[in-house]
């Protein structure tokens, strides 16, 4: 409701150019309006606050998890909650951070750990209380590195390794259509070197904690090298012309409340292109 009284409020300030044309009666509709819009704001600037400190709660509980990279802290270092909640350099310093997390077929120690029930129950809370940080495509980053490293510890002729590659491509093909990041993408090297080979970029983007890089050579180690060319494909589609999407609902395992509205996505700034 609140929606489309900001959308109608929206296209009454476009049709009348100054409140003397209008009624007192639409006048105070839209004084109603924005009202309504001011209190939905707030609303959603405390909503997120409180998914912040969520994120954070649940991040320092991730760092306890040898099954889980190490949390790069740094990534956020010296920002302010203000700046983590509504700026965009923000966002996206968050987004970095999360990316670390997830983009990492290895544990911390190399012990050969396995995803446990409690970093199971991390990735489904960090999915539900933070979904305006924690975004379908990171979850789905996660679940295909995740499976990425399950196919890597069985042997290289077993079923499980072939069943493990399957989820780890699905997973990664469904990731790839929500990196729109462009220096996160290219590992946050815009500004390199002209002179640099492909080959020099590549290994610079994959130890940038790109996240194509990385599912670009855990694919290679699987033998799913068409993939890679697929995932390329379609991260390369985010840039540019409208995407395809590769399947008829990408969220389909997603609770619908848990997943960001296009409009909650520019409720604060507008989103990289």
């Amino acid at each position: 409701y609140i929606t489309n009284g900001i959308l109608y409020q929206s296209s009454l300030r476009n049709n009348f150019s100054n409140s003397e044309s209008l009624s007192p009666e639409t006048r105070e509709k839209i004084s109603h309006l924005i009202e309504e819009r001011n209190i939905h704001s707030l609303y959603r600037l405390v909503s997120r606050t409180i998914q912040l400190l969520n994120l954070l709660e649940l991040l320092k509980r991730a760092q306890f998890m040898p099954e889980l990279p190490e949390v790069e802290w740094g990534l956020i270092h010296g920002l302010t909650v203000c700046q983590l909640v509504q700026d965009k350099g923000g966002h996206e310093r968050v987004e970095a951070l999360l990316n670390t997390l997830v983009s990492n077929h290895k544990a911390r120690i190399h012990s050969m750990a396995t995803p446990s029930a409690d970093s199971d129950e991390l990735a489904r809370q960090f999915a539900c209380q933070c979904y305006l940080y924690f975004s379908p495509g990171t979850n789905h980053t996660m679940i295909g590195f995740r499976a990425a490293r399950d196919a890597l510890n069985c042997s290289p002729a077993s079923s499980g390794r072939e069943t493990h590659a399957d989820v780890t491509v699905k997973n990664l093909k469904l990731a790839a259509s929500y990196w729109t990041n462009a220096q996160l993408v290219s590992g946050r090297i815009m500004h390199s070197d002209a002179t640099e080979t492909i080959e020099q970029k590549a290994l610079r983007a994959f130890h940038s904690d790109s996240p194509l890089a990385k599912a670009a050579d855990v694919l290679i180690q699987l033998g799913k090298v068409e993939d890679v060319v697929e995932i390329c494909r379609i991260t390369a589609s985010n840039f540019g012309n409208p995407k395809q999407l590769i399947s008829s609902d990408p969220l389909d395992d997603l609770p619908s409340p848990y997943v960001a509205l296009p409009w909650e996505k520019t409720l604060y700034h507008m989103p990289t292109q």
